[in-house]
């Protein structure tokens, strides 16, 4: 006695569910009655697999497909209902139609936050208020205590800027991108970057997740910036002319101050005498990140933004 298996009228019917990170979750669900099954459930299970199998490489428009959920219920004389549904995660379509080849990698979340950024400090912005007829000037240094400058913690401007995008599995797994993502964290950009110039952004790094049954992943990109000074100085320290010495410095560069002893009102104190800039990041191009183009969308060179198996048939 030969299986039947029966195709319901209610089959192919789905769902889609936008999410957060720029994709969205298309279901499916396939309904069978398979008949004629004496082995009972597990032979029903393998009857339907058939029809709906676990994996689906390819449903003929690239869509990779995974059986989320197989449910089998006898209906009586060796009969099973039998509802198999599927899941794939299918990036965002640009909102450009005019705009081909995003589909490789498409924008998803923008976040920034710009609370909590300190820096640690030990000269004032302005002239010391000094109060006591044997208070010592100590040129705008700030919590001076015997030989040191112990100095404070201020809020300066910062930015935590944060973008999540949709790769292609193929992609976002690959050693030449991870790898490149790897090399060019605590970097600083060499080029312009979104709104900030060069200098101003350190690449913290990002982080992504792939669970082995789907064709993207999401990927969230961090950086923190700060503000470039063009002219930026010290209190105390001035040039040759005797004028205050100002001098460029970059958001990520580095600026300590060496102090001195001297005489000052019958008593020694600290004065500022030297500024000293360091790098302590280096400049990169981050062309290699792929996103990271003239165009926010713009695919990354060599992507097919193919779907693993691509070609194949899907379920019947």
């Amino acid at each position: 006695m030969s299986i039947k298996c029966y195709e319901l009228m209610d089959s192919m019917s789905g769902s889609i569910t936008n999410e957060s990170e720029g994709g969205e979750v298309r279901e499916v669900k396939r309904r069978y009655v398979v008949g004629r099954c004496t082995g009972g459930f597990n032979q029903a299970v393998d009857e339907v697999s058939k029809y709906a199998p676990p994996y689906v490489e390819s449903d003929g428009s690239g869509l990779y497909w995974v059986r989320r959920r197989l449910e089998v219920s006898g209906i009586g004389n060796a009969y099973f209902d039998c509802t198999a549904t599927y899941q794939t995660l299918q990036p965002k379509p640009p909102e450009d139609p005019g705009n081909p080849g995003q589909g490789d990698f498409v924008p998803g979340s923008i976040a920034w936050d710009t609370t909590g950024n300190t820096e640690h400090i030990t000269q004032g912005l302005d002239a010391e208020n000094r109060y006591g007829v044997l208070a010592p000037d100590f040129s705008s240094a700030l919590n001076v205590s015997g030989d040191s400058v112990q100095g404070l913690d201020v809020v300066r401007p910062g930015l935590k800027y944060s973008e999540t995008w949709i790769l292609p599995a193929q992609v976002a797994i690959s050693c030449g991108f991870v790898g490149a993502v790897y090399r060019l964290t605590g970097t600083v950009n060499l080029n312009q970057f979104r709104c900030f110039a060069p200098g101003e952004a350190l690449f913290l790094g990002a982080r992504g997740q792939w669970t082995g049954d789907q064709p993207y992943v999401s990927v969230t990109f961090d950086w923190e910036a700060r503000p470039n000074v063009p002219d930026y100085s010290v209190r105390g320290i001035t040039n040759t002319g005797g004028e205050a010495q100002t001098f460029p410095k970059d958001g990520w560069e580095h600026v300590w101050i060496m102090y001195a002893p001297e005489a000052n009102n019958g008593s020694l104190i600290r004065q500022a005498v030297a500024a000293y800039k360091n790098r302590v990041y280096h400049k990169k191009s981050w062309a290699d990140l792929g996103m990271i183009a003239g165009t926010i969308g713009a695919p990354r060179a060599g992507a097919t933004g193919q779907t693993p198996g691509a070609g194949g048939s899907g379920p019947t």
